[in-house]
């Protein structure tokens, strides 16, 4: 039996749930405080955090393991868009031991609820954390909802990544990165992007593409710089575009 179905058998219960969150979260800590960071563009981030403009903060869904490293949320609050299902709720389960605060919907349920909860977070002042090819797929590949809530909140998008030298790769739709501890790694942020609007299909379909780009290529970048081969993306999404 895989390591994995063992171990979605063991966190059936509630009670065994949040034991796996608590350990998990241990374990990210592990890795940071053992680990020899550098950082490109975080004053960048800083700016992000204290300018007072509201901000999506796009990552893809393989490197979410270190998210609450990526951000400072005592000094801007930040909250991650998961889905509802089980490891939707490992993630915002893990992420609460770091300050970071979650917002439960998906594309299949919850949608509409989520995005306005989204919005009036960011409204309030708080950064939203979204994995635009979560929570399914393809990887590496951007759905239109960041877009859409962008456009709603009046909010700037921008970007930010992570990659380490020593790392397990796990056989997931996402090729998920699980760091090592006493490693190097190297965190990177990206200069903010205006939503501006858009009249047709294509101008979104235009600017969907050109926000998957870039996140791609800032994570390949932080590949290389540790020495990896970038991971290759999923299959192209539907040329009508998919949904958040």
């Amino acid at each position: 039996m895989k390591l994995s179905r063992v171990f979605k058998k063991m966190i059936k219960s509630d009670g065994a749930h949040r034991l796996a969150c608590w350990l998990i979260a241990q374990y990210i800590r592990l890795v940071f405080v053992t680990s020899r960071w550098s950082y490109v563009g975080f004053d960048k981030r800083d700016r992000h955090i204290e300018d007072g403009q509201t901000y999506l903060v796009l990552m893809w869904h393989n490197r979410i393991a270190l998210t609450a490293y990526s951000w400072d949320c005592k000094k801007r609050p930040m909250a991650v868009l998961a889905s509802g299902h089980r490891d939707g709720q490992l993630v915002s389960r893990t992420l609460s031991y770091f300050s970071v605060d979650s917002v439960i919907g998906s594309s299949a349920k919850g949608a509409v609820g989520a995005t306005k909860t989204v919005v009036r977070k960011i409204k309030q002042g708080t950064a939203i954390s979204i994995s635009p090819d979560g929570p399914r797929g393809p990887r590496q590949r951007m759905k239109d909802g960041p877009i859409i809530i962008a456009r709603l909140a009046n909010a700037r998008i921008t970007f930010t990544t992570y990659s380490v030298k020593r790392r397990i790769i796990l056989k997931s739709w996402d090729r998920f990165n699980v760091p090592l501890p006493f490693n190097k790694g190297v965190f990177i942020w990206s200069d903010q992007t205006d939503i501006p609007g858009f009249s047709t299909d294509l101008d979104k379909e235009e600017l969907r593409q050109k926000l998957e780009d870039h996140l791609r290529e800032l994570t390949d970048e932080a590949d290389r710089m540790m020495g990896h081969a970038p991971i290759p993306p999923g299959a192209p999404l539907p040329a009508d575009g998919a949904k958040a």
